[in-house]
Parts: structure tokens; C-alpha cells; sequence
């Protein structure tokens, strides 16, 4: 189950375009079937090379944020979609996204954009897909790889994301140790 006790989720993985002209959309995670009832949503980048959110019938509403001179080719990102509704007021949620370069030196994750919207409407089962859609015939891939992807029942922070380590003496070991 994507949720958590007050659903709460993160969806994060490491992605490594093999192009930064998207031809086509290109999905990391969702829940999406062929029954248009149970579209839940859709987290991509999308053919205009912007991170996407699009809540479909789950809510959220549909972000789309420009990755101009945030997107090469053969580059590892790390990327990431929180929601919580705690701290909100009643009956509305916080998304937060997430892209950080994975080769640079930096310990915790970069908010691309956050913004409130709606309570989430988890009323229906979808399947949850990685690195495609879920309704045939799947035709929206990720060009490219997808690694390390996790799914956590809480909302994740900034600081809560594990990085690559710093090698500066490259001797393949953190330099704290």
C-alpha cells in the first residue's frame, strides 16, 4: 500500500535520461490503468522536458515544472514526490518535488516546487508502475534508467534522502572514514 497512516507517502528513484529532448513523455512512477475511474496519477517527465505531476482522479492537481538546463543526457538525478496533509489545514495536502543532480556533492535532496492543494482521494486501487504506464499499450517509457527507487509510507525531508558519498582523494571511500 503507497499510503501511510495519515497518508503520507514518498515516491522517489534515481533516473538517467539517455536524451534531454524528450520526444514523448517519459513516466517514473504512477498508478494508472486502461478503467478511466482508476487513473490514479502520473509523475514524468513530461514532452516539453518539465517534471510533471499530474493527479488524474488521486488529486494534487496538474504541476508541471520547466527542467531547461536542469536535464542532460546521460546524468544521474535524483527525483522525488512527497505529500503529507499534517500541518495543513483540514481537507488540503502538501506535494513537494524533488530533482537533484546525483553526481554533485550535496547531503540533502533540492525542492524543485511545492504547492498545496486538495486532500488526496485514495477511494479506488490502482496499480502502481515504475519507468512506464500502467494502460496499454504502454507507450510512455522512461528514456533512459531508473534506479534505487523506493517507496516510503511517510513524507520524506530534505535531509532524508541518502546521497552519493564525497570521494575528493577518490579512493572510493566516504573521506569521513
Amino acid at each position: 500500500q503507497l499510503l501511510g497512516p495519515d497518508t503520507a507517502f514518498t515516491l522517489e528513484a534515481l533516473v538517467k535520461p539517455n536524451t534531454s529532448n524528450f520526444s514523448g513523455h517519459g513516466q517514473i512512477w504512477c498508478a494508472d490503468s486502461d478503467v478511466t475511474n482508476n487513473r490514479g496519477f502520473q509523475f514524468r517527465i513530461n514532452s516539453s522536458e518539465e517534471l510533471e505531476y499530474n493527479g488524474l482522479n488521486f488529486g494534487g492537481g496538474n504541476i508541471k515544472i520547466p527542467l531547461a538546463g536542469q536535464l542532460q543526457a546521460n546524468t544521474w538525478y535524483h527525483v522525488a514526490l512527497t505529500y503529507t496533509e499534517a500541518g495543513q489545514t483540514a481537507g488540503s495536502g502538501l506535494f513537494t518535488m524533488y530533482w537533484t543532480p546525483a553526481a554533485s556533492p550535496v547531503t540533502e535532496a533540492q525542492v524543485l516546487h511545492t504547492w498545496i492543494s486538495n486532500a488526496i482521494t485514495p477511494g479506488f486501487t490502482s496499480q502502481l508502475v515504475l519507468g512506464n504506464e500502467g494502460r496499454g499499450p504502454m507507450s510512455e517509457g522512461f528514456p533512459g534508467l531508473i534506479d534505487e527507487a523506493r517507496i516510503s509510507r511517510i513524507a520524506r525531508g530534505a535531509d532524508d534522502f541518502i546521497f552519493g558519498i564525497v570521494d575528493t582523494d577518490s579512493d572510493s571511500l566516504p573521506d569521513w572514514w
